[in-house]
């Protein structure tokens, strides 16, 4: 049964990081991550918190290993180029994609939802 390092451990090596590079990207230190991992201590709760926000997975999953994230890999790929996006950019894919959808559901192509 994998603990909490492990998770961390495995996480960060999906994502093809170094322990200073997970420490730099979440502010948690690199001796912490690799007392994590080792299961030398477990971490903090804003510890937890930063790490899984990072990973994008729930805390629950990080302490238990139940509740993995809810997201597909394909969806996660999305969200991770959506989010690199400058908000002009985020605008025009949400505006495509409600173009697909509408379409989708056989309205015309020009039909335009009111405005909330």
């Amino acid at each position: 049964m994998e603990n909490i390092g492990e998770r961390i451990l495995k996480l960060r090596k999906e994502k093809k990081l170094t322990q200073q590079e997970l420490a730099d990207a979440t502010g948690v230190t690199r001796g912490n991550i690799s007392s994590y991992e080792s299961g030398r201590f477990c971490p903090s709760i804003s510890s937890v918190i930063a790490l899984a926000e990072f990973f994008n997975v729930s805390t629950d999953w990080l302490l238990t290993g139940k509740e993995r994230s809810k997201l597909s890999e394909e969806q996660k790929k999305l969200l991770e180029v959506y989010t690199q996006l400058d908000e002009n950019d985020k605008k025009q894919v949400y505006d495509y994609c409600l173009f697909l959808l509408y379409k989708k559901l056989g309205f015309p192509d020009n039909f335009s939802p009111r405005q909330f």
